[in-house]
């Protein structure tokens, strides 16, 4: 795409003056508040793209290659979220013969702090209706579902982690043993209190007895002392009765227990998986729909355009028409807004016309080619200081002026046309 440098950096000649009544090539069908409020950039060129039968027809053609590839990237997303799906139900079919052989084993399963969360998938037609609904959801056409589940990973009333079982309780061990060597005098120094305690009680009731003004001082500082204390005695407890149920169970046990973690941990990865292919295949769905740039999904519309070029329905000039068209109406001055714009929720927007698309090529051919000119003109002191000037100036032509405590997000470094 050749660079037309003279028009990217001029202010916008007068398009901020002009009335609904004067805009080349504006149609009088249009409603009136398209012209009459204020409007920020992409609005605005929304708005000249309705007049523009040659500028829509390009975006209608990379809009028909970039579905193509949206409706491609939909089905083999569904595909393999069914299978991760199949293998899913496989391994939990392994889970509950794990959990039979643990119950059988004495050791009692239940979910409580300390066990994992993830996803579940399961087919459709044997979900049980008479279970009560939680959040599920399904992929397209896919005969699988998938749902919150949480894994029972406490035995016999104790949370264990696959690494508890692989290193035999070193962590519980090493923590034992850091609390004795510290605190192995808390009995002694609990009892020091104790009568501590007990004398300041008497000085302050016996006060001439025992001649002590600040008996009540140090009642507050001993019971202090003691609650300490006495948290630091429950917490070796709690230790040293971890370690002691970890170390009841027999080597037989802790084996069933460490395969029935690694599956677990199997399944958490495949679920989250799930969850992320679920995610996915919606944000494909409103690709097509979103009036949002969604830059993720930049490479799709990088494709769109490069197989519509191999099949010469786009050419290198018609790029560059649709380059001009934004940069000639630019101005980066942080205080214009524009006379007449068109809201990408309008019906007016041209059929075939996709906001998304759209937004996305105004993002990189204007502003991502003006970030690195600019850069390019700049010495290295000033590089930092006029790169966020330019940033701000995008973001206020996207989003319009910023209210007074609005922060600009600074997005110094970013690739808007970096692939994901």
């Amino acid at each position: 795409m050749s660079k037309n440098t003279g028009l990217l950096f001029s202010p916008n000649p007068s398009t901020s003056k002009k009335t609904s009544s004067n805009i080349k090539g504006v149609k009088r069908s249009l409603a009136d508040s398209d012209y009459t409020r204020k409007h920020t950039y992409d609005e605005h060129m929304l708005l000249l793209l309705s007049q523009r039968e040659d500028i829509i027809d390009i975006f209608r053609v990379i809009n028909e290659y970039g579905t193509k590839i949206i409706n491609g990237e939909l089905k083999e997303t569904e595909h393999s979220y069914s299978e991760d799906c199949k293998r899913y139900v496989e391994n939990r079919k392994k889970l509950g013969i794990l959990m039979k052989k643990l119950e059988d084993a004495g050791i009692e399963l239940a979910s409580k702090p300390g066990s994992r969360s993830s996803y579940e998938a399961d087919r459709i037609d044997k979900y049980d209706l008479d279970i009560p609904e939680t959040a599920s959801t399904k992929v397209g056409r896919s005969k699988y579902e998938y749902r919150t589940v949480i894994y029972k990973t406490t035995f016999n009333g104790l949370a264990i982690t696959k690494d508890m079982i692989d290193t035999d309780g070193a962590d519980l061990r090493a923590q034992s043993r850091r609390w004795d060597a510290v605190n192995g005098d808390v009995d002694s120094r609990i009892e020091n209190n104790r009568r501590q305690l007990n004398r300041a009680k008497w000085r302050l009731f016996i006060p001439r007895l025992l001649g002590s003004h600040d008996a009540s001082d140090e009642i507050e500082r001993y019971e202090n002392e003691k609650e300490s204390l006495n948290e630091t005695k429950k917490e070796g407890r709690e230790i040293k009765d971890k370690l002691d149920k970890f170390d009841s169970f027999s080597p037989t046990q802790k084996e069933l227990i460490g395969e029935y973690l690694t599956l677990v941990d199997s399944l958490v990865v495949t679920g989250n998986d799930l969850s992320n292919r679920a995610k996915k295949y919606d944000e494909l769905s409103m690709l097509k729909l979103s009036k949002q740039t969604m830059l993720n999904y930049s490479y799709i519309w990088q494709r769109a355009i490069a197989e519509a070029k191999q099949d010469g329905r786009i050419t290198d000039e018609d790029l560059k028409a649709c380059h001009d068209f934004f940069a000639k109406e630019i101005d980066l001055s942080h205080k214009s807004t524009y006379q007449g714009g068109m809201s990408f929720y309008s019906s007016n927007i041209p059929e075939g016309v996709n906001a998304n698309s759209f937004r996305w090529f105004m993002v990189k051919s204007v502003f991502e080619e003006l970030k690195t000119q600019k850069q390019n003109e700049l010495d290295t002191q000033g590089l930092i200081r006029k790169t966020e000037e330019l940033i701000g100036a995008e973001n206020f032509l996207i989003k319009g002026p910023v209210k007074k405590g609005d922060i600009v997000r600074k997005i110094e470094g970013i690739d808007f046309d970096e692939e994901k």
